[in-house]
């Protein structure tokens, strides 16, 4: 099972020294069903996924629309909210699977940050690459056929399809119900 200053040492150079600031930061949470957040407030938690599979989905009017699926080992972070700690959240973060989780506020990362500045390097990049991930699916969104985002997401994460209830991968892939079947037994079969 994959740490959190195993995940981080894979980010950047990560000195040995920061890994007793960054475990004294983080608490341990186990998720079954509940959500690890609701929409409604400002997010003030960055999640590390240590194992299990977690959706952030927003309600609009009738419909759920899923805008990540994340599998263990991961960064979550609430779209919305958690990177400035200003806007409430807008989305909820559920478990698909259970998961296990360490979490910690972004206020104890800032403490962190100022007792050991190298870590602002490793947030900074943390960061970056959530952005990179959601910009890269924003666009694949926009520019690629769904036939296309269903191949281009079964060749990098298999296992999402092996997890997650067909409806919430329609949605997230962006999809309708004949072409995602038809992709299926291409792929699956």
């Amino acid at each position: 099972m994959i740490t959190i200053s195993d995940y981080l040492k894979g980010v950047a150079f990560y000195p040995r020294e920061l890994d007793d600031a960054v475990l004294d930061i983080l608490t341990p949470q186990f998720y079954k069903k509940e959500p690890l957040f609701k929409p409604g407030r400002v997010c003030p938690y960055i999640w590390y996924l240590q194992s299990g599979l977690v959706a952030i989905r927003e309600e609009r009017g009738d419909k759920d629309i899923y805008h990540w699926l994340l599998e263990a080992p991961a960064i979550i972070i609430e779209p919305n909210s958690s990177l400035d700690g200003l806007k409430p959240a807008t989305m909820f973060i559920e478990p698909i699977k259970p998961c296990i989780t360490k979490r910690a506020t972004i206020l104890d990362v800032r403490k962190a940050i100022r007792q050991y500045p190298e870590f602002q390097t490793h947030y900074e990049i943390i960061n970056a690459m959530y952005r990179r991930l959601q910009n890269e699916r924003e666009a694949d969104l926009r520019a690629l056929k769904p036939e296309d985002r269903f191949h281009k997401l079964w060749t990098k994460q298999r296992t999402l399809f092996d997890h997650t209830p067909d409806k919430i991968m329609m949605s997230y892939i962006n999809i309708s119900h004949g072409p995602f079947y038809d992709c299926k037994r291409k792929y699956i079969a």
